[in-house]
């Protein structure tokens, strides 16, 4: 059998449907578009932990690059571009719209599996253990995290990473709720070393006394 190579996707989001939106090659015109077909969503969800190594390769098995695969494809693009205008709206402070609630609920109509009760340290945790009977299924991991922002969290620590020239999404869940950047070692390292030279050229234009 063919090995399943790893592929590399962004991982900054802290929630798994901002990394899905983040992986549109909008802001930064060094960004590339991430997913291709279907075999890059079933990459991107088996490093996102939303799926088993197992289930991604019946994925691949059972639909490859069929009809069905490049429906739901095509689906995953129309509900991360759905997500996008959802976060956009979030943090505009304006309402969710209308169509992206259907949108999310129309993929959980089409979910099946089981709830599953597992004992950890802390307690207790029920979680649904989907089952993936059609491509379109593996869209229902998305949005079940996208439920999770919209229900549980707090949209206050929804932000857009503050280099302009970025575009990236996460959930700020340091203590202080000061995260600025998609990543210290990119935008925040860039915007910190533009910000030293800037002074610095300042300083060099300043008036003498």
């Amino acid at each position: 059998m063919k090995r399943i190579k790893a592929k590399r996707f962004i991982r900054i989001g802290r929630l798994a449907c901002l990394d899905f939106t983040n992986t549109a090659p909008l802001g930064s015109p060094a960004r590339i578009e991430a997913l291709h077909d279907f075999d890059d969503l079933l990459a991107w969800l088996y490093e996102e932990r939303l799926i088993a190594a197992s289930e991604r390769r019946r994925g691949r098995q059972r639909w490859d690059a069929g009809h069905a695969a490049r429906r739901a494809f095509a689906r995953a693009l129309v509900l991360r571009r759905t997500l996008r205008e959802t976060v956009e709206k979030i943090l505009a402070h304006r309402s969710v719209p209308k169509p992206a609630i259907a949108a999310i609920s129309d993929v959980l109509a089409k979910m099946t599996g089981h709830w599953e009760l597992t004992k950890r340290k802390t307690g207790f945790v029920l979680k649904f253990r989907p089952r993936f009977g059609h491509p379109d299924q593996f869209l229902g991991p998305i949005v079940e995290s996208a439920c999770d922002l919209l229900c549980n969290r707090d949209w206050s620590r929804l932000k857009r990473c503050a280099n302009p020239a970025c575009g990236l999404y996460f959930y700020d869940s340091t203590r202080n709720h000061r995260r600025r950047w998609c990543s210290m070692k990119t935008c925040g390292n860039r915007m910190k070393v533009a910000a030293f030279y800037r002074r610095q050229r300042a300083t060099r234009l300043s008036p003498t006394s």
